[in-house]
């Protein structure tokens, strides 16, 4: 009896030390091979390797950045025909639509569309006679998805 308790304790110790080498040849196989450094952060516009597309970065916190008009206000003629406003959205959702309203200062809807995010910018074609008040503020809000909108205050300017 003494025999094979005493073979069954060496093999018994043979299995341990082998499963032990095993678990610390993986543990010093994976932390061997792990980067462990920083991330690099850019301050300016990256080019590819192709010079036509421009890589930049709008939001380096969230992937899904908000979309901005080139101006926060905008004076508009009485006698203008058309009007579009421009702006810019993330380059990763070229192709997404974006949604917007013009409001007047009682948050009412005037008009409302679609428009199309394209290479990072998007345009919005808004009908000037839709601003009926002169001198009073009007709204427009561009939103895509739940991403921050984007707004900018039109205001008529009338002669009198």
């Amino acid at each position: 009896m003494r025999k094979n308790s005493e073979r069954e304790r060496k093999l018994n110790h043979a299995k341990w030390r082998a499963l032990t080498f095993i678990c610390c040849s993986f543990l010093a196989l994976t932390l061997s091979n792990q980067n462990c450094a920083p991330l690099p952060v850019a301050d300016e516009n990256l080019e590819t390797s192709d010079s036509s597309q421009m890589v930049t970065i709008i939001d380096d916190i969230k992937s899904d950045a908000g979309l901005s008009f080139k101006a926060q206000r905008l004076d508009v003629p009485n006698e203008s025909i058309e009007l579009t406003l421009e702006g810019a959205c993330s380059p990763t959702q070229d192709g997404s639509i974006l949604t917007w309203r013009l409001m007047d200062a009682h948050t009412q809807e005037l008009a409302h569309g679609r428009a199309e995010c394209q290479s990072g910018s998007f345009a919005i074609e808004v009908d000037p006679a839709k601003i009926a008040e002169c001198g009073r503020d009007h709204m427009v809000l561009a939103q895509m998805g739940f991403a921050e909108a984007g707004m900018i205050v039109l205001r008529k300017q009338c002669a009198y």
